[in-house]
């Protein structure tokens, strides 16, 4: 099975929240709704039109949007949160997730090398 062929039985039908919409998400945001996650963008911008040209990209592919000051209350029900670099893995909002498991980070990730579950890249 190719990598992205495992990817996308990880991930499809899956409910995936991405931490920011910064250099190392947005294709990958792209890639996941193609592969048929369900992907929600948490970001501390207060709307769509903050996000600029990149605003009617996230609009064709129907991403759900938690933004603002309580931008982290997206993470709730998500089965997997892609974090970026720079928002540390011990933020309180991040460990109190309910489904406790390490999110994961494309920025060090090596798409050849998935394996199940999803839920245990660092």
């Amino acid at each position: 099975m190719l990598p992205i062929q495992q990817l996308q039985e990880l991930i499809q039908g899956k409910k995936v929240a991405f931490i920011g919409a910064g250099v190392s998400h947005k294709r990958c945001i792209e890639q996941f709704v193609e592969l048929g996650a369900q992907v929600t963008l948490c970001d501390q911008k207060k709307s769509l039109d903050d996000f600029g040209d990149y605003a009617d990209t996230l609009r064709r592919l129907k991403v759900n949007l938690s933004l603002g000051e309580h931008y982290t209350d997206g993470f709730a029900g998500q089965d997997i949160i892609m974090r970026t670099p720079g928002y540390e893995y011990y933020k309180p909002e991040l460990q109190a997730a309910p489904w406790r498991r390490a999110p994961w980070s494309p920025a060090r990730s090596n798409f050849s090398s998935i394996s199940a579950p999803a839920r245990s890249w660092p």
